[in-house]
């Protein structure tokens, strides 16, 4: 059960109606009923291993307070967590989320580690934390610090819910109406064969996939902060508009922003950073984009993306962003271009595989003849209102007309519209999962 799904729509609303008729101080159990239901919606082993993981590491952060040593012992329970994701991804036997909610416990151990926090005492408060539905299956990662007010007190008022609404809205539509359209456009080309196809046409399939991937992500997020904005919380941004990046390195700086500041935080910083010569620094950006490529699938295609990203990252690093930072269109269209090469890397598996698209994208003995003439424009004529739509949502021109237009009277009617317009076309059409949730 996904956001973007009818299920979750009825379910949310019944949700809904007890959390707010509830006297306040009984809305943490009613909160923590609904995340433990919303996880085992999305598969029972998913629920049984949260149910040993979050008391588990509640009483291992309460263990590491008080130890001599505290952050000895925070980085041995939090060696622990990750040692059983790998053996979860390399056995296949990954439940729904679980990269996501173990990087929480472990950024939660190690916090309570350095002292930067204080653990939590009353249980369902932490497990609230841990399990809070609205970012369970796909982040952002949270930390305590940031998330301690919000549970203690949700913010439960007017203008927080329209706020999520708007917000909700607005990535549903964008994940229904757009993502889950361009997902077509990827399955023709693979139905024909991408060896059949034209390289514009290969360049079209790898650009809507690029985009594809940054709505499908960000629609969840705004879902996601939608959600927990009625509820009274406030989740951490997760992108900020990634494609309005100069260099590679700040486009991940805008994406993702709650892994990536997770990984230098917690993994960059304390192997030295950039503070031990220029040799170790290049050391440490190649090695966190390697985990950051395993983090994502332990094979090559994973393994390469992280690692040319790394070697892009190296590059600017070492002078390459000055000289972008001069320059105004160009570093633009640099972005979009290593962006969108790497995702193909992204998305294809195997080596074979990667070197037929690869080839199809840099033709070496000269651009071969389609079997179906003028497949780009006709591509082109059949998707162009969603890649239109994409190319606008990924500006934040869209976001800020709404929240800034939707509590009038005539935005709230344009909202309500696109609502359910989209939940049409959702019981019409059906729901495809969010891409991230694999991961």
């Amino acid at each position: 059960m996904t956001f973007a799904s009818i299920r979750f729509l009825y379910c949310f609303a019944g949700f809904l109606i007890i959390y707010f008729l509830v006297p306040a101080k009984f809305r943490r159990y009613v909160l923590l009923m609904g995340s433990i239901a919303f996880l085992a919606a999305n598969g029972i082993k998913g629920a049984m291993i949260a149910a040993v993981f979050v008391p588990v590491n509640y009483f291992l952060a309460r263990k590491a307070y008080n130890e001599y040593d505290p952050i000895i012992s925070a980085k041995r329970s939090a060696a622990l967590n990750l040692i059983v994701l790998c053996i979860f991804k390399v056995t296949g036997f990954l439940p729904v989320g679980a990269s996501f909610y173990i990087f929480t416990y472990v950024a939660y151990l190690i916090d309570v580690g350095r002292y930067e926090i204080k653990y939590e005492n009353n249980f369902i408060d932490y497990a609230n934390y841990a399990l809070f539905f609205p970012r369970l299956l796909m982040g952002p990662i949270a930390r305590y610090k940031d998330s301690r007010e919000d549970i203690k007190a949700p913010k439960i008022l007017p203008e927080n819910i329209q706020y999520g609404l708007e917000s909700f809205i607005l990535g549903f539509a964008m994940k229904v109406i757009l993502a889950d359209r361009l997902i077509h456009l990827q399955r023709e080309v693979e139905r024909i064969g991408i060896d059949c196809v034209s390289t514009s046409c290969a360049w079209l399939v790898a650009l809507t996939f690029a985009l594809r991937l940054y709505l499908d992500w960000q629609s969840y997020c705004l879902m996601a902060s939608g959600v927990a904005k009625i509820l009274g919380f406030d989740l951490p941004i997760n992108f900020n508009y990634p494609h309005m990046a100069k260099s590679v390195s700040e486009f991940y700086r805008r994406w993702h922003m709650t892994l990536t500041s997770w990984f230098k935080d917690y993994i960059y910083i304390p192997m030295g950073g950039s503070r031990k010569g220029r040799i170790r620094t290049v050391f440490n950006i190649l090695f966190i984009w390697l985990l950051t490529g395993l983090w994502h699938g332990i094979t090559i295609n994973f393994i390469l993306w992280g690692l040319s990203l790394g070697i892009f990252v190296v590059i600017e690093h070492l002078g390459l962003r000055k000289l972008l930072d001069k320059l105004h269109v160009l570093p633009h269209i640099y972005v979009i271009f290593v962006i969108t090469v790497t995702f193909a890397l992204f998305a294809t598996e195997g080596l074979n595989n990667i070197a037929l698209y690869f080839g199809k994208l840099f033709p070496v003995n000269g651009i071969e003849p389609s079997m179906m003439p003028g497949d780009t424009i006709i591509y082109l004529q059949k998707f162009w209102p969603y890649l239109l739509g994409g190319i606008l949502c990924a500006l934040p021109y869209p976001e800020r007309i709404l929240h800034k237009y939707g509590r009038k009277w005539y935005g709230a009617i344009i909202l309500s519209g696109v609502f359910w317009v989209t939940v049409y076309i959702l019981w019409k059409n059906g729901n495809s999962p969010f891409m991230y949730m694999n991961f």
